[in-house]
């Protein structure tokens, strides 16, 4: 594997199709004047193309719009969004010292990456998304869509292919456990038919359009065209294209490449696995809602791949934070992120010293000057009388490592450790994510918010031994109460997830902070459901209105009052 730039650091992932996180955006826009220029950047192009700014979709009455309120709106604001989230995010690590090895995108997300790589200006790459946007929705066929398959792509290609008239196509491979399909509206309806036949999840994607399709053939010769128009700078990190199967040339003309993406699939999971062998461990998605990071580590859960951390950056917990903060925390942890304020340390500690010397020498020696600092605050404290954590105690708590970015020889592979010299973090027990998710079961590395299995694909619909619960009632008897269907359903959750008990509680969300993917979160319900005899769902179920067990079982404690003619 050949690159052209290079720096030590994690694997940076930028999300495509639902990728943004409305709450999680509007806090870092509001914090930090940088996220506002460039959003402001975007806005400008947006008042010039569409005679409006993005950010006052995005921030209705200064309050965060959430994707499907997107959705309802022109099919540019919301692809824009998640282009601007993945900038916003990258703007953010980088502004706390994490130096990327590469970057990938997802999709649309190839852009966001190649932007943040300094190929295109913030300028050009939103009207590159904007015209692709323009020309998918010009040449798709039957205003087409997209659909998650809960199987392998060799499965969902051969579901596709019973579908003799216009058949899907596989538009995305994220897992063995996860296919996009894209279609046309009538093809994708049938797919969805099918998966009930055959018991395999599909979900609808937030998409406007069917991409990675071959009926935009036509339309990617156009978007070439418009392409070449723009100037392309050298890019300053190595970017990979999961579409491609390869790094871009830091130089390479980008206009064929990119029309490429509007007919091939992207093979998500062959280019992390690809990167993992190359040396990368760390990964961090750099968007909005945290659609990668289970992904990733399913993609990578299995085989000798054990020691890999997938973070997330602008997705919501359930207390209303995102993960930047802790994500920032673990990297610093692994020598990957400078210090808290670093550039004040350096004004104090350093002054005759550049950025990058300075970053070298906090990580070399910046343990050691935050334990002399710990030491003599204990003294302080304790000639005062007042108590405090011992040193070498407040030392561990707090002493980060600065990333630093080392230059390597032209056509060397991407660095992805620690600096050469710097003492590597301590292994530590598997801890709860940034995004609140367990460790997956046996040895996992602390803050991995995308559990790995242990099998690899997910198990199929009923594998594995049916839970306890619930227990059957009699006819004319009362309906199981709540927590009964809680705990039955707990249980069923866990034995599929294998995760411990305890950490599903019942407010806990599936997929922000638990890694459960929507299309596993349609086939566990269905079991649930099942599992009581309850009927399909109508067709205006929303899955997003049931994020956490405890939704779901009081979703199932409605359907049993309904079932039994008892008011709920």
């Amino acid at each position: 594997m050949t690159t052209t730039a290079h720096a030590t650091g994690p694997v940076l992932l930028f999300p495509g199709q639902g990728g943004y996180d409305g709450a999680a955006l509007h806090r870092v826009h509001q914090r930090h004047p940088e996220v506002r220029a460039l959003l402001a950047r975007v806005d400008a192009v947006t008042g010039e193309l569409f005679g409006r700014p993005l950010s006052g979709a995005l921030f209705p009455g200064g309050e965060p719009a959430e994707l499907r309120q997107l959705l309802d709106d022109a099919p540019w604001v919301s692809q824009l969004a998640v282009y601007s989230a993945g900038l916003a995010a990258h703007q953010r690590l980088t502004a706390n010292g994490v130096r990327p090895a590469v970057l990938v995108g997802h999709s649309l997300g190839e852009i966001t990456a190649l932007v943040a790589a300094g190929a295109y200006t913030v300028e050009d790459g939103a009207r590159v998304v904007a015209r692709r946007t323009e020309l998918a929705a010009e040449g798709n066929c039957e205003g087409g869509s997209m659909v998650a398959v809960g199987a392998s792509a060799s499965r969902a290609a051969h579901m596709a292919a019973l579908l003799e008239d216009e058949p899907p196509a596989v538009a995305a491979e994220n897992h063995e456990g996860q296919t996009v399909l894209s279609g046309s509206r009538t093809a994708i309806g049938r797919v969805r038919a099918l998966g009930e036949l055959l018991h395999t999840a599909v979900v609808p994607l937030d998409s406007p359009f069917a991409f990675h399709h071959p009926s935009l053939a036509r339309a990617a010769r156009r978007f070439a065209d418009f392409v070449g128009g723009f100037p392309r700078h050298p890019s300053a990190v190595p970017v990979y294209s999961p579409i491609l199967g390869r790094f871009y040339g830091a130089e390479e003309p980008l206009a064929a490449p990119l029309a490429e993406h509007f007919t091939r699939p992207v093979r998500f999971a062959a280019a992390l696995r690809t990167l993992y062998g190359e040396g990368a461990r760390v990964f961090v998605e750099t968007g909005g809602r945290a659609t990668l990071a289970p992904a990733a580590g399913k993609a990578l859960s299995g085989g000798d791949r054990a020691d890999h951390t997938v973070l997330a950056t602008l997705a919501s917990g359930r207390d209303g934070a995102d993960a930047l903060e802790p994500t920032l925390g673990a990297l610093r942890d692994r020598g990957l992120a400078a210090a808290p304020d670093g550039g004040d340390l350096r004004a104090l500690l350093g002054p005759a010293l550049s950025e990058r010397e300075f970053a070298d020498f906090w990580a070399a020696a910046g343990h050691e000057v935050l334990t002399l600092v710990s030491e003599r605050a204990s003294a302080f404290l304790g000639a005062r009388g007042g108590a405090g954590p011992t040193a070498p105690e407040a030392a561990a708590a707090t002493a980060p490592r600065a990333a630093t970015a080392l230059a390597e020889p032209p056509g060397a592979a991407p660095s992805f450790g620690p600096p050469p010299g710097a003492e590597p973090p301590p292994t530590a027990a598997p801890t709860a994510a940034p995004t609140g998710e367990p460790p997956a079961p046996g040895p996992a590395p602390a803050h991995d918010p995308a559990p790995a299995s242990t099998g690899g694909a997910d198990p199929a619909p009923g594998a594995g031994a049916r839970p306890s619960g619930p227990r059957e009632h009699a006819a004319g008897g009362a309906p199981p109460g709540r927590q009964e269907i809680l705990t039955a359903v707990r249980t069923l959750y866990a034995r599929a997830l294998e995760y411990p008990e305890e950490v599903l509680t019942d407010d806990a969300l599936l997929e922000a902070e638990l890694g459960v993917d929507s299309v596993k979160q349609v086939e566990l319900l269905g079991r649930a459901t099942e599992l009581y005899g309850l009927p399909t769902r109508d067709p205006g179920f929303q899955l997003a209105d049931h994020d956490t067990l405890g939704k779901v079982a009081e979703l199932i404690e409605e359907g049993l009052h309904q079932v039994e003619g008892v008011p709920a």
